[in-house]
């Protein structure tokens, strides 16, 4: 059986639209992608305390604040490629190794 979903919304302009499609989507691709996020986010710890550093010095050493590094490792946001980038750089892995798709 099919599941078919009607939503009946108005937007008052095509921005408020777009936007709402987009978080729709966003949000559609997270849960495709979980597995991969949740492998991020308990590799980011798990190389961080292998390393016995603070949020406070890992943060200092890639540019980022330590709110933001706190973010990516309770996987309420995801960290950018660049910020990908400069977190394997500084841990000397790859990305595939960071993304949990390769064992380090």
């Amino acid at each position: 059986m099919d599941a078919e979903i009607i939503v009946d919304i108005h937007f008052q302009t095509a921005f408020e639209r777009a936007a709402f499609i987009f978080v729709i989507l966003a949000r559609i691709a997270y849960y495709c992608n979980m597995d991969v996020y949740e492998k991020l986010k308990r590799k980011l710890k798990e190389l961080r305390h292998s390393l016995e550093i603070t949020q406070e010095v890992l943060s200092e050493e890639i540019k980022i604040p330590r709110a933001n590094l706190a973010r990516y490792e309770t996987g309420e946001n995801i960290p950018p490629l660049d910020i990908l980038v400069r977190i394997a750089d500084f841990y000397d892995v790859s990305l595939d190794e960071l993304l949990g798709r390769k064992e380090i």
